[in-house]
């Protein structure tokens, strides 16, 4: 039998794919430096094709950051058209290249180097086409995000999408083979409330109905649930939006459903369980015979508790028990005798802790750094301090940086000992353990005593500045935001008069601290103002200044929510200035507003207490219009009015609209309400919750996917020639 001719033999055997693929990889490097030395040779032409590919890249980026919202339906859309032709073309390109090598005659190993240098030649473009849509779309967001002119086009059209968007994804929701997915069956167009007053013993006090729940941030959310939770809530905050047009707060047209009521009292006190005076039972017994609705004791945790009590203090006949750090076991009997004191529809005390030390400014390795309060944690923390060894002196850069802290531990009875100012590893235990409230919820933390300004000092070192809370427990201040931010819901916006042993009649400005509520914002947190009594004497009411909280209900649930939900203010005086605010008829203060449902913001200010005809009132409308951008919120609008021309407009004062732009970054609204007294002339404060428009659901910056793909598009639909 004749053996076979060379060509014969050629155009039988086939090479398969993966031997083709094979010899490709093995070609790898030798493509790699044939092109190095072909641009070497050729520097023009190959700077040339770079910036062409680059140029093309970033401006299709740029057109998808100014004109496509981001991480919405429209987004999703434009990525699977997009992928398809991407993964067409790669597909394409392999099995090309096997083709050829099949073909009679072929040279398998020329076939393999090509496709090699194809590879190389396209990794490189492939890296300036994501480094093009990268710079584009940041490039867009900054056009799209301008207070100038060039804004208004880009702003329009994303608004026209976000609107088509939420019609498309309420059809979906809201269809009826679908509507059984929420907790309460087809989303309704919920009755909006009118605005009352109720009128007590201590005077006109500003009421309010309930409109909407409170927005759950992601970050509440298991990363399963987070993309379902939060288009589920954006539907239904878009189906409620237009319920009522127009401001018909007053009107009275509406019914009124679940009324939200005031609840006013002191947060933070101290019994002589720590350095103060007093039990439980005395403490909420004087706040009761005070009017106060609510209190909230807060004992140190640490064994220092008293080393602020010096000689002759008027608190040492009191302090001869131990300390709830040497005694955890009465930490669970404050419980028992809040439980007892606690009258629902009345008076409802609290029980948490003050976390940790002080610490000074501009050292984050000393201390705690400032104290929190963990509110209704039946698990009793204890802030453990011991001095460094020169080992741990030394490496502790190293450890910061690679996030080596000592862990909390849990030690008998029930007690968790943690290394003071580690806000890391008390974070780290709660969500590991999965520690809640007393209620079953996600602690409450409130941050006490804040010093923004001095924490911030210029005349800090570098590295050392805003390390109140436990920054530096953090690798990142954006994993510190994130993460404790979670359950930072209030700030002490005014202090109490934490060594005052006797009454005051009137406190002021000095003792507000406006400053450190706008750098929160700024950096990132949703806070509410509340009011830090931080007494330590044992009565709860030696200055008039008071929380007020906004509650469904005055029991241990509906406080714990409405400190959550940052329904709070905080106010020098209560009998004479109380309040709160409404936004766009229907949002309560302190609510996380979707911008991909709004991005504007109509405010209404109703003002209760001793409205007086000559008494002056200045009402300002602060705003931070991009948060994180290191500029802290400023006066956008002023009103000033007397008590006569205020009660002339029903005690309400209503800002013009704030039109907040749509992009990456957040924005914070809240008012701020002075009252000038006719016959003493004191000036009284008030601070009230902010709003927080977001990027809850949509919005903020593209993916990294969908920007590699804004870089991709000319590649895939431009012809470059040959």
């Amino acid at each position: 039998m004749p053996e076979p001719t060379e060509a014969q033999a050629q155009s039988e055997n086939t090479v398969s794919a993966m031997e083709v693929y094979g010899k490709a990889v093995k070609e790898l490097p030798s493509a790699t430096s044939e092109l190095a030395q072909e641009a070497w040779e050729r520097p023009a032409t190959s700077i040339a094709h770079a910036g062409k590919t680059f140029t093309m890249s970033a401006g299709i980026g740029t057109a998808m950051g100014y004109f496509l919202p981001a991480k919405g339906p429209a987004a999703w859309a434009v990525g699977a058209v997009l992928t398809v032709p991407l993964i067409y073309q790669g597909y394409k390109s392999m099995t090309n290249a096997v083709d050829e090598a099949q073909k009679p005659g072929a040279d398998v190993d020329a076939v393999a180097h090509t496709l090699a240098r194809h590879t190389v030649s396209g990794t490189s473009d492939l890296i300036l086409n994501l480094a093009g849509g990268i710079a584009g779309t940041e490039v867009g967001y900054a056009m799209k995000e301008s207070p100038k002119a060039i804004s208004r086009l880009g702003q329009t059209t994303q608004k026209g999408i976000v609107e088509t968007e939420n019609k498309f994804l309420s059809s979906i929701v809201n269809n009826k083979y679908v509507q059984g997915v929420t907790e309460s069956g087809p989303n309704p167009k919920l009755p909006i409330g009118k605005i009352h007053t109720l009128n007590g013993q201590q005077g006109t006090v500003a009421g309010v109905s309930r409109f909407d729940s409170p927005t759950v941030l992601p970050e509440h959310t298991s990363w399963l649930k987070r993309p379902f939770t939060s288009i589920l809530q954006r539907v239904r905050e878009y189906d409620n939006r237009d319920v009522i047009t127009g401001n018909r707060m007053t009107a009275g047209i509406a019914k009124v459903e679940d009324d939200y009521v005031l609840a006013q009292g002191s947060l933070h006190l101290h019994t002589k369980q720590s350095d103060g005076m007093g039990t439980v039972s005395s403490i909420s017994a004087k706040a009761k015979e005070q009017g106060q609705n609510v209190v909230l004791i807060t004992d140190h945790n640490h064994l220092a508790a008293r080393d602020g009590v010096k000689p002759g203090d008027p608190r040492i006949p009191e302090q001869q028990g131990p300390i709830l750090a040497e005694a955890p076991q009465w930490y669970a009997e404050q419980f028992k005798e809040a439980a007892r004191a606690t009258v629902n529809g009345k008076h409802v005390v609290l029980i948490g802790t003050e976390m940790g030390t002080i610490g000074k400014v501009g050292n984050p390795k000393s201390g705690g750094k400032n104290h929190f309060l963990m509110v209704e944690m039946p698990t009793f923390f204890e802030a453990v301090r011991r001095p460094k060894t020169l080992w741990e002196q030394a490496t502790s850069p190293v450890r910061r940086a690679l996030g080596l802290k000592e862990p909390p531990e849990m030690v008998t009875p029930d007690v968790i000992k943690y290394p003071d100012g580690n806000m890391k590893g008390v974070v780290d235990y709660i969500e590991t353990n999965g520690l809640k409230d007393s209620l079953g919820k996600d602690p409450i933390f409130i941050a006490a005593h804040p010093r923004w300004s001095q924490d911030h000092s210029p005349s800090l070192p570098s590295g050392t500045k805003g390390a109140d809370y436990g920054r530096y427990s953090f690798k990142t201040k954006e994993e510190w935001v994130r993460r404790a931010g979670k359950y930072f819901s209030n700030i002490e916006i005014i202090k109490g008069g934490a060594m005052r042993r006797t009454p005051a009649e009137e406190i002021g400005a000095k003792d507000a601290d406006l400053t450190s509520l706008r750098g929160f914002i700024n950096d990132g947190f949703h806070m509410s103002p509340v009011v830090g009594r931080d007494a330590h004497f044992g009565d709860p009411g030696l200055v008039p200044a008071e929380t007020g909280i906004w509650v469904s209900n005055i029991d241990k649930a509906g406080v714990l929510e409405g400190l959550r939900s940052r329904r709070t203010f905080a106010t020098t005086h209560m009998e004479r200035l109380n309040g709160r605010v409404v936004a766009n008829d229907r949002y309560q203060m302190g609510q996380i507003v979707d911008q991909a449902v709004t991005n504007e913001l109509s405010l209404t200010t109703k003002i209760g207490g001793k409205i007086e005809p000559d008494a002056k009132y200045t009402l300002k409308l602060w705003g931070d219009q991009k948060v994180g951008d290191r500029t802290l919120a400023e006066v956008m609008q002023e009103v000033k009015l007397t008590g006569e021309e205020l009660s002339s407009m029903g005690n309400q004062v209503k800002f013009d609209t704030v039109t907040h732009n749509i992009g990456k970054k957040g924005g914070a609204y809240f008012v701020e309400v002075t009252r000038k007294d006719p016959t003493s002339a004191h000036v009284d404060h008030m601070y009230m919750a902010p709003f927080w428009i977001e990027p809850l659901s949509g919005g903020g910056r593209h993916s990294l996917y969908m920007r590699f793909l804004a870089g991709q598009t000319p590649a895939m639909f431009i012809p470059t020639g040959s």
